[in-house]
């Protein structure tokens, strides 16, 4: 699972910018752990809307891929740069498991209904 991280407006020093960076890395890690074979990619998006202004202006969007096709989409905005990444991490992560549970169960019904159609023709 490759975990690719852009920011954009966010007025952090260089050691902050990395402490965060290291936070993201981990909690990405910590919340896809159980799926992550099946993800290819994690991109986070984050920005500061409205500069050092304040405000709920922090943005946050994650992007989950699975071989190639955009598995789940989650955004959210908060104050708190880590509160944010949190949660909408943990929301991307119960889409992606949403989705992958669909396409087993998908899977799962054509091949049962596959070995049923086999047994009839032999009949």
């Amino acid at each position: 699972m490759e975990i690719s991280i852009e920011t954009s407006g966010l007025c952090l020093s260089r050691a902050e910018m990395e402490n965060f960076r290291g936070h993201i890395r981990q909690r990405v890690d910590e919340t896809f752990s159980r799926i992550k074979r099946r993800i290819t990619r994690v991109s986070v998006h984050l920005a500061d809307v409205n500069g050092p202004r304040g405000g709920y202006d922090k943005h946050c969007m994650v992007k989950v891929s699975l071989g190639g096709a955009t598995a789940a989409l989650a955004q959210g905005s908060d104050r708190n740069l880590f509160a944010l990444v949190n949660r909408v991490s943990v929301c991307a992560a119960q889409v992606t498991l949403k989705r992958l549970k669909r396409r087993l169960g998908n899977a799962t019904v054509r091949t049962m209904s596959d070995t049923s159609a086999d047994t009839h023709r032999d009949a």
